[in-house]
């Protein structure tokens, strides 16, 4: 019985989450001196990122002072540790990573600061996958991956409907507004 509402609590969670990046994605967008608009992640991805990071902290504290036997207190840091390492990108995502465009280009900062630099006119492919829910821009050397949980990403397409080849887009923007119906 607690695994069936321990399922639930998990089901309504991810929807919950789900839901509310949906939401971000339709936030609007300040624009900058020059007339760019910026993507970032949620603040929500760096909050999930620190709550993990010192959750796994307390446990390896926790198992250092409590520990019965070498053998748990290995296992309960290895686990730590694993958490701790994967709460660390959901920082940095958030942190480093962020599309600014305008109506000339795109430059994409991955989260470990890498850019790349896509002008409009160059794109000559683009995908939107609704299983990893990402937009895929490809110019002839390069690829930038939009996630749709980026602040403001209906900014973003809005800017992409004007400045993209409508013979290179597609059906693109019918799958994204499909996907969104079910949100």
């Amino acid at each position: 019985m607690a695994r069936f509402f321990s399922t639930i609590i998990i089901i309504v969670v991810i929807g919950i989450l789900t839901r509310y990046l949906g939401k971000q994605s339709e936030r609007s967008l300040d624009v900058g001196a020059h007339g760019e608009k910026t993507l970032r992640y949620p603040k929500v991805y760096e909050v999930i990122g620190w709550v993990v990071l010192v959750f796994s902290g307390l446990l390896i504290i926790a198992s250092i002072l409590d520990s019965q036997s070498l053998g748990d207190e290995v296992g309960i840091m290895g686990i730590s540790v694993l958490f701790a390492v994967s709460a660390v990108p959901f920082i940095l995502l958030r942190r480093n990573t962020e599309v600014i465009f305008d109506d000339e280009k795109i430059i994409f900062q991955n989260l470990f600061r890498s850019r790349k630099l896509m002008p409009w006119a160059n794109i000559k492919h683009v995908d939107f996958n609704p299983l990893s829910k990402n937009l895929t821009l490809r110019d002839d050397n390069q690829k930038i991956i939009i996630s749709y949980s980026m602040v403001g990403f209906q900014n973003f397409l809005d800017v992409a409907k004007k400045e993209i080849n409508p013979s290179v887009l597609g059906d693109t923007l019918e799958k994204i507004d499909k996907f969104y119906q079910r949100l």
